[in-house]
């Protein structure tokens, strides 16, 4: 499970809370509470805080909001015209902010929404201190506590930590004033998502779910930690990676079945091959592949191929005279003799007379024959002594 870590330092206190999950399973837990004693630095702090914390998940992210007196920050509305130099006019603004700090020895980032800037400043020893507390983690914002406040929970007026906190929404623009404070923490909660965030942990928790690309983040003025066009798309792109490689995972394994029960039917064909070779070709010797070819060759011969049609054949002939020739056991047929050309033949032969019609075997005989389109058929016939003597005259054309 992901594992934000929301770090705040205000002026007095510090608190370190851990958010975990998502949307409705949301879980939020008070990690640490410490005092800030007066003349300690932020890094101190920080490491305090983080003592003790495992920083090798590499589901866990650090965020980290800043008071006031460490971070100077403010909000501006800013003109139509100016927004295409916002990013230059920012850090000019930002150092009117920071009286005693020059620019050269300032690390800031402005950010730019619709029609408002906010920026944020830290002076850059200090920022390399923070950085160098946090090394083992994985930070991803360090902004400061009024930027967040505005971002998460939009209209804040709380006292904690020594700092009064004045954050007001006007038009989706932002504006806040933070100043020091010696009364007491306000007891009470702010509400978010359904979620009921006590007052001395909203600044850390507002650090935590804040969007690191919607608030001023001072990590951006660092090369390590700026989001580069890899950094930032390196989640899609390892996601559709993944996703790449099940779809071709799932094609190989498709293609591998298909080629399995390929080579499956081809040993199964090849097997119907040798049994048909045995069975159709039993004096030829089995040649794997040449059995199509073999039969078409013997048909040639029998002048059942196109080829075969312009060269008349008298075993073409007797063949076609054996496929529409009827049964001879069931007419009885005594077969006397039989002459055979290409072009024609005859053919003399008894079948026994019945009762009821004595020439309904041979004008069978006769009707089968003629059957055929390349068979045409004329017949003579006699009774005699029960028996009918059949001649047939047979044209063949083929």
């Amino acid at each position: 499970m992901a594992v934000v870590l929301g770090a705040s330092i205000l002026r007095r206190r510090a608190c370190l809370v851990a958010v975990r999950g998502k949307g409705k399973s949301l879980a939020v837990t008070l990690e640490r509470l410490c005092e800030r004693p007066p003349g300690s630095s932020a890094s101190d702090i920080l490491g305090t805080l983080l003592s003790g914390i495992p920083s090798t998940d590499r589901d866990t992210t650090l965020a980290v909001a800043l008071s006031s007196d460490l971070a100077c920050s403010d909000a501006w509305s800013i003109p139509q015209a100016w927004k295409g130099t916002a990013q230059k006019v920012g850090p000019a603004l930002v150092e009117a902010r920071c009286p005693s700090e020059s620019l050269e020895n300032l690390v800031l980032d402005a950010f730019l929404d619709s029609g408002g800037a906010t920026a944020v400043a830290i002076d850059r020893a200090q920022a390399v201190q923070l950085l160098e507390t946090v090394r083992s983690f994985k930070c991803v914002t360090l902004t400061a506590v009024p930027a967040a406040l505005a971002q998460v929970f939009g209209d804040v007026s709380l006292s904690q930590g020594g700092e009064r906190l004045d954050v007001t929404i006007r038009e989706r623009r932002p504006a806040w004033r933070a100043y020091p404070i010696d009364g007491p923490d306000e007891a009470g909660s702010l509400a978010w998502n359904g979620l009921e965030i006590p007052a001395e942990q909203a600044a850390a928790f507002a650090a935590a779910v804040c969007d690191p690309d919607a608030v001023p983040n001072l990590l951006k003025a660092f090369p390590q930690h700026r989001k580069t066009f890899l950094k930032r798309f390196r989640d899609p792109l390892l996601n559709v990676g993944a996703a790449a490689a099940l779809c071709l995972g799932a094609f190989g394994v498709q293609f591998h079945r298909d080629a399995v029960r390929e080579r499956d039917e081809l040993a199964a064909a090849r097997r119907a091959e040798m049994e048909l070779w045995g069975r159709l070709l039993p004096s030829d010797s089995p040649r794997e592949g040449r059995l199509l070819k073999t039969m078409r060759d013997r048909l040639a011969d029998l002048g059942e191929t196109s080829g075969a049609a312009d060269i008349p054949s008298a075993l073409a002939f007797w063949g076609e005279i054996g496929r529409q020739m009827p049964d001879p056991e069931a007419l009885g047929l005594t077969l006397e003799s039989l002459d055979l050309a290409p072009d024609g033949g005859r053919l003399s032969a008894r079948v026994p007379a019945t009762k009821d019609d004595p020439l309904k075997n041979a004008s069978q005989l006769e009707t089968r024959l003629n059957q055929s389109k390349k068979l045409a058929t004329r017949g003579d016939y006699e009774v005699r002594e029960g028996q009918v003597q059949v001649r047939l005259r047979m044209d063949y054309r083929p």
